[in-house]
């Protein structure tokens, strides 16, 4: 048995001891034993019944894989996006033009990167997908701010 990587939660160390697969199924395989095997956590079945249930996971991603590696390549580029937008907001109160300029345009290709993405997962799924963030351009205050009463 090879020694686990450190990223791997405990399912997915489970799934590797009990099965020998790649850890570039894991996370697939993890997320399809809960929602499409048992429909539950992971932590009520024996041995046997875990790894039954990671082989037929591995069965139903090996039968159309694009449409879960379509998902988990959305999911990265939402959680770069929000690294990006994390970014920004910190930029904008260190009050760094520098690195608030950087991180806008990192920002712009994430969101670019999310909607491909996006994109690739809607065909997949035969669907159009909307974009959880707001595309239109910052709203320039032209008069001066006053204070409510």
């Amino acid at each position: 048995m090879s020694v686990p990587r450190p990223h791997l939660t405990y399912d997915q160390r489970m799934i590797k001891e009990l099965t020998g697969f790649s850890d570039k199924f894991l996370p697939v395989i993890e997320y399809i034993m809960r929602n499409e095997v048992f429909h539950s956590t992971l932590d009520w079945q024996d041995h046997e019944e875990f790894r039954r249930g990671a082989l037929e996971a591995l069965g139903i991603y090996m039968r159309n894989p694009q449409p879960y590696d379509a998902e988990l390549a959305h999911n990265r580029a939402v959680f770069q996006r929000m690294q990006a937008e994390r970014a920004v907001s910190t930029a904008q109160q260190a009050d760094d033009r520098a690195t608030l300029k950087t991180a806008r345009a990192a920002l712009y290709r994430a969101k670019r990167r999310e909607d491909k993405a996006r994109e690739h997962l809607g065909a997949c799924l035969g669907t159009v997908l909307t974009p959880p963030y707001d595309r239109s351009p910052p709203q320039v205050r032209t008069e001066p701010r006053t204070q409510a009463n």
